[in-house]
């Protein structure tokens, strides 16, 4: 299921978690063996506790009615221009 929401954050808001993300920023990987241009993008994670990221999670909790516990921390990533995630599906073999 995909959720979409509107005007979910406000620019000033945006601003501020870009703001956030910006310094810890590092090249995105993906789990498994290194394919190189696999995954063309910078990502951090966010951990902070805030007004912004508790809206964050506090919407997303109202939308999926699923609890706060459940969810990940806020994951920030870049794509510049020719940046890319190649398609992939997103799970782990619980046998490995």
């Amino acid at each position: 299921m995909v959720i979409t929401t509107n005007n979910f954050l406000t620019k000033p808001e945006c601003d501020i978690l870009i703001s956030m993300a910006q310094a810890k920023m590092v090249e995105a990987k993906t789990c498994g063996e290194y394919i190189k241009g696999y995954r063309v993008a910078d990502n951090t994670w966010i951990y902070e506790q805030n007004d912004i990221t508790q809206k964050i999670k506090q919407n997303i909790m109202e939308k999926t009615q699923l609890p706060i516990i459940n969810q990940e921390a806020i994951h920030i990533v870049r794509y510049k221009v020719g940046g890319e995630y190649k398609k992939h599906y997103d799970y782990f073999d619980p046998n490995t």
